[in-house]
Formats: C-alpha cells, structure tokens, sequence
C-alpha cells in the first residue's frame, strides 16, 4: 500500500492505450502504480476512450505531434482507427496474449491484412514520425517529471520516448510487452524491410535506456540472445488477500468443475478437446465445464459445445474474480496448437496466469511447447502440464488432478506467485529502481 514515509518520483507513463480500470492496460500499468500518489502520475497515451481518469495528468496525442500533420490529418480521413493505431503490424501485447482485452472473444478472430495492406501499414508511420509540439512541451513543462516509463508498443512510442528523453535529458525505463516487434517477421519484401527497421530503432532505444523491463523470462531470454541486452522480468500483478477470504470448493463435491476464463479465439480446440475428455468421463464422474469468455463461442463451434454440463458466462467483474476462481476444482490455462499462431503466442503469457496462481486451486495447462506460457508453466512447475493435442492424455491428467490433492502443484504455484506476481513485492521493487535511478542521473548532473 502507499507509503507516505516513502519519495515517489513524478513518473511519465508513454503508453498506445490509456490505463483503463480494468481493462488490459488496467491488469498491467494500473496494478504496478496502484500504490503511487496518482498525483506524481502522468499519461501520455494515443488514445483515451472512456471517462475514467487514473491520474490527474493525461497528454493524449493527436494530429500536431506527427510530422506532416495537414496531410495526416487528411489521410486519416480515410483509413480506420484501427489500422492507424496497429501500423506495421504492431499490436498491443493485451491483444495477443490472451489478457482482457477483446469484447470480441480474441482480437486474434479478426481477420488478418493483405500483404499490400500490410507494406501499406507498415511504411506509414515511417513518413508521418512523431515530434513535440508546443502543446505536448507545454505538458510535460508543466509536469515536470523525474523519470519516463516508456510502455513500446508501436514505432511513434519509440519516437516519442527518444525525444522526450533527449529534449529534457530525463531518464528512461523502457518496458517491452510480449513479442509485438516480431509480429511481422514473417513478411515478406517491403513489409519485412519496414519491420527490419522498427527492429533497429527499438534496439537504439534499448541501447540508450537506463533499465529494461520485459514481460516474462521468455522474452527476458529471448532479448539477451538476440540484442545481448539485460533485462528485468515484470509480471501482472495482483493482491493475494483478494482470494484468501473466499473457501475453495472441496476436491469431493457432489459436482466437479474444470473452469476456464478469459479470451477464446485460436484457443476455441483446445476448449473443444476439454470438452471431448470431459465427455467420455461423465459416466464415471459428474463435472462440469464453465467457460468465462469474452462474447460469445464462435457459431460453427456452438452445435458441438452443447451438452447440459458445458456452460458459458460472461467475464465476470474485478472484484468477484477471486470467489469465482476459488470455487473450482480445476482451472484450464490453454494455447493453441495451430502453427499459424506461434509467433503470436511464443513469448507471450496469459494475463489470467497469476490469478490462477493465487486462487491455490489446480492448473491445467494445455498447449504446445513453443507458447510462452506453457515454457513457464514447465519451468516452475506451477500446473500439469499436457503439451501435445492428445485428448487421451488430457482424460488421464483430469482423471489424476480430481483424485488427488495435487500439493507439489499447488506448493509451487504459490512459491511462484509470491516471487512474481504479489502486488506489494512487485510494486516495491519497481519504486527502488525508479528511485535508484533518478538518484545516479542527479548524481552524474551534480
């Protein structure tokens, strides 16, 4: 909680999405500030869609701070928001790795661009770069912030964050979110070279940056080996006293329930094979399957998933993720097989993770071996694991996590938790290097 004996920096956020209250940006940015006096916050985003306001300090950019603004303002007449805010192929990390963040079931449902689309895209904030305005160094004048915390997530933050940084010789932490820079590499010819180019401004960035956090050990292993770069593991976060008051459901209740929450999209098989195993048990066991999802299941898979044990909800509120969770005797974390996908999902983890974690209830983790999140459940252990789509083996895993207590499971799912996860240890540690690193810049100034 805030520590009023505590300094807390005046911080800059630069993020794509506003820091909504439960949204992605909300799961993420909003729980690793939770603790911080909101009047030493300041946003400065691309896009402000709703009301709430998480600080009292917000720059949202607009036409004025791209180079070429008349003719920007033009062609953006004609081209959708969406395809301004995603150019070269550059989508958020909410959008891919299965956080809270699609009202659609899974962004990934969209449908994909055209190679031509996609060179289009990609080459268009190339010709309309990112300057300060007047109206923007008024801001952060104003502002006056000790340090930036730059959230990369397109080529304009990477121009934004560089030139702050520059013009105010303030310090800056880079923080990188799943793979989104190599969304792309699987283009071809001006897309690919568009996207070599990214590629490049994101490690001079890098390069320059007082501190870089990432999202996982995955992409924490994947930057060292591929821009030799140290980095910090930053997780989603959140408070384990949320989950402790509810009781959790006994492991011999007269019905069983496997629970699934989050987007479904590309993960539509993986809930079909539960299904199919769950299906050939019901004889011997009464369990149930309720799946938590944002939108609907897609309608060619609805005539399968139609038995009276498979259930379907909306997500539910913040506040009663905890008691929802708790009340389950297994909760399913699952990534999709199909290839198409891999480099969408290979350095990514769910942010419903680590609230399975805190829930102590038994995790199923279900996915290949290349996605991020199956890596991490492998690692620590924190979840059974099944990485190949064999639906036999999955049967024997449910048949095995209802008949025992799964300890070594649960024991590791809390020692994880703990160490990544927990709000207050996370928070903390991001407060010091802050403050570690506002301190040195002063020191080299004095």
């Amino acid at each position: 909680m805030l520590n009023n004996t505590v300094f807390y920096p005046r911080v800059l956020l630069i993020t794509r999405n506003d820091v909504d209250e439960f949204g992605p940006k909300g799961a993420s940015i909003g729980n690793w500030f939770q603790f911080w006096p909101k009047d030493k916050i300041g946003i400065l985003c691309s896009s402000k869609t709703t009301g709430y306001n998480y600080t009292p300090h917000y720059y949202v950019t607009s036409d004025r701070d791209i180079t070429w603004s008349a003719l920007y303002k033009r062609l953006k007449k004609h081209k959708p928001d969406e395809e301004m805010n995603n150019s070269a192929g550059l989508i958020s990390s909410g959008d891919v790795s299965g956080g809270t963040s699609c009202a659609s079931g899974d962004s990934r449902d969209e449908e994909r661009p055209g190679l031509l689309k996609r060179i289009g895209l990609a080459y268009y904030r190339r010709i309309f770069k990112p300057v300060i305005s007047s109206r923007m160094k008024a801001f952060i004048d104003t502002f006056k912030p000790d340090i930036i915390i730059s959230f990369i997530e397109d080529l304009q933050a990477i121009g934004w964050t560089t030139r702050i940084m520059k013009h105010w010789d303030v310090p800056c932490i880079v923080e990188l979110e799943d793979n989104w820079f190599a969304l792309n590499e699987r283009a071809s010819g001006f897309g690919k070279t568009a996207q070599l180019h990214v590629w490049k401004k994101l490690q001079s960035l890098l390069g320059r940056a007082d501190y870089t956090f990432v999202i996982g050990h995955a992409l924490q292993k994947h930057l060292k080996k591929t821009c030799n770069i140290d980095s910090e593991a930053l997780h989603c976060v959140d408070l384990p006293s949320r989950y402790d008051t509810w009781p959790k459901r006994p492991i011999h209740s007269d019905t069983r329930i496997i629970r699934y929450c989050g987007s479904v999209g590309s993960r539509i098989d993986t809930i079909c094979d539960l299904y199919d195993a769950v299906q050939s048990l019901r004889e011997e066991d009464p369990l149930k399957i309720e799946v938590h999802i944002h939108g609907v299941i897609p309608e060619s898979y609805r005539s399968r998933l139609k038995a009276s044990w498979f259930f379907q909800h909306p997500i539910p509120p913040h506040d009663e993720v905890p008691k929802l969770l708790r009340n389950s005797n297994i909760l399913f974390l699952s990534e999709t097989y199909q290839q198409s996908w891999k480099e969408y999902v290979s350095l990514a983890v769910s942010s419903k993770t680590h609230l399975y974690m805190m829930a102590q209830v038994p995790i199923l983790a279900y996915g290949p071996t290349w996605a991020g999140v199956m890596a991490y459940a492998s690692e620590f252990g924190f979840a059974a694991v099944v990485q190949a789509p064999d639906i036999h083996e999955l049967k024997r895993i449910v048949i095995e996590m209802l008949n025992s207590k799964q300890d070594d499971i649960l024991q590791a799912a809390a020692q994880v938790m703990g160490q990544n996860h927990n709000a207050e240890k996370v928070c903390s540690n991001l407060l010091a290097v802050c403050a570690r690193i506002k301190d040195e810049r002063e020191g080299l100034r004095n």
